[in-house]
């Protein structure tokens, strides 16, 4: 059994028009390879919507996240489709550990835009942190097919198949090429001699990215 120290509790928050954290990325909700949806060009939040999201941001940041959570549900119940407030609503939930909402969140946010692959890495993170490795993996692929660069989808794909004891060849190279990324690096560390398969739990309360 192979122990990994941190729970995949963070995911990607967006904030205003930038990621934040140690995502890289550009504008928001376009990907990395600054493709743009229907979604993005079909709607534009409402103004007052907006502002709740804004609020919740800075709550976020600060670690208040039952405060964002609150006013992301109060942008939510103005504005609907709001994709933003969708992904970081899940974020929110990833934090306090609500791992079914934030599931049901990233879901939502995903029949929102299906073409954004931030909202399938996410999903991807909610189901590693319930160790099921099954919806992990198919979660970081789709993520992967719509932006084939994006670094945090590639660690997220190396752990969901690693998680299923598939210590191959394809897993250690997503992992060696996302090894800033700190849970492939803890995983590297714990890598069988000879790639022996073996499982992976996901443990502590530590960030994923």
């Amino acid at each position: 059994m192979n122990f990994i120290p941190y729970a995949v509790v963070s995911g990607i928050l967006f904030s205003g028009s930038l990621l934040s954290g140690q995502i890289a990325a550009q504008a928001a909700p376009a990907t990395s390879s600054q493709s743009v949806s229907f979604y993005q060009l079909r709607h534009k939040s409402i103004k007052q919507a907006r502002r709740f999201c804004d609020a919740a941001t800075v709550e976020l940041k600060k670690h208040d996240y039952l405060a964002g959570l609150k006013l992301l549900q109060r942008a939510l119940s103005i504005d609907s489709d709001y994709w933003v407030a969708q992904n970081n609503m899940g974020f929110a939930f990833l934090h306090l550990h609500r791992l079914q909402d934030a599931r049901k969140a990233f879901q939502r946010a995903i029949e929102i835009d299906p073409m954004n692959p931030v909202g399938y890495a996410n999903l991807s993170v909610a189901a590693l942190g319930g160790n099921d490795f099954s919806l992990a993996e198919t979660s970081a692929s789709q993520s992967l097919r719509l932006d084939p660069e994006m670094p945090e989808a590639r660690a997220l794909l190396g752990l969901a198949l690693a998680g299923q004891g598939k210590w191959t060849p394809k897993v250690r190279k997503l992992l060696e090429e996302t090894r800033s990324i700190k849970t492939s690096e803890a995983l590297l560390e714990k890598w069988p001699p000879g790639g022996a398969p073996g499982p992976v739990v996901i443990v502590g309360t530590s960030d994923f990215f």
